[in-house]
């Protein structure tokens, strides 16, 4: 191909939250998902965000973005609030995943 039009695979990178022990302060509850096509946050099939769980989630969202991850890949994250009894209010556990949405130019 010529300079300028390689494709790259484009990936919608979904952080659902599967456990939440305590309160979210945010609001998050089982099922809640964020919708990331990086590098942007997709708002049409986000439910809630949690800037305190972004901070966590963040690597994983760089790495999942990558073409070298297996397509089913999947990886399991807490979010930094201990929870209760440990000096906190709720802790989320996300599950990430990532889906195939088609090709985008290469910058």
């Amino acid at each position: 191909m010529g300079e300028g039009t390689e494709k790259a695979r484009n990936y919608r990178i979904t952080a659902t939250a599967k456990e939440v022990k305590g309160l979210c302060q945010a609001g998050l509850r089982p099922g809640d998902r964020v919708s990331i096509i990086v590098p942007r946050v997709d708002l049409n099939h986000t439910d809630k965000i949690c800037m305190n769980a972004m901070s966590a989630l963040m690597p994983f969202i760089r790495q999942f973005s990558s073409e070298s991850l297996d397509y089913n890949a999947r990886a399991f994250v807490s979010c930094p609030d201990p929870g209760p009894g440990r000096g906190g209010h709720g802790n989320v556990l996300f599950e990430i995943t990532r889906d195939f949405i088609g090709h985008r130019k290469k910058i």
